[in-house]
């Protein structure tokens, strides 16, 4: 079983006060296969991601999940994203599978 690690910094918290379109939410794996599927993320290869066998994501930077980038998953998004900024610069693992 494959995790990842997921947060949202404070500096994103911070920089959203100053500009728009700053949701992110950090994402890193000790996995190498998830290490190696990240990788190959980037606004136009946006790779789908599920986490905790539930909500489903799309990864387009190698470590950042950016709320531009999920317009189909807004809703998943901003749950995750509220949940997580409730505790800045905390990692959260969870089960994490690709496509």
């Amino acid at each position: 079983m494959e995790t990842a690690f997921l947060k949202v910094t404070s500096n994103v918290i911070a920089q959203m006060e100053n500009a728009i379109n700053q949701e992110q939410i950090a994402i890193k794996s000790n996995s190498e296969l998830l290490k190696k599927e990240f990788s190959n993320a980037n606004r136009n290869n946006l790779i789908s991601i599920q986490l905790a066998n539930a909500v489903t994501l799309k990864l387009g930077d190698t470590g950042a999940i950016w709320r531009s980038q999920n317009n189909e998953h807004k809703k998943e998004f901003d749950s995750m994203f509220r949940l997580l900024s409730e505790y800045p610069d905390i990692e959260f693992e969870f089960i994490c599978s690709v496509g």
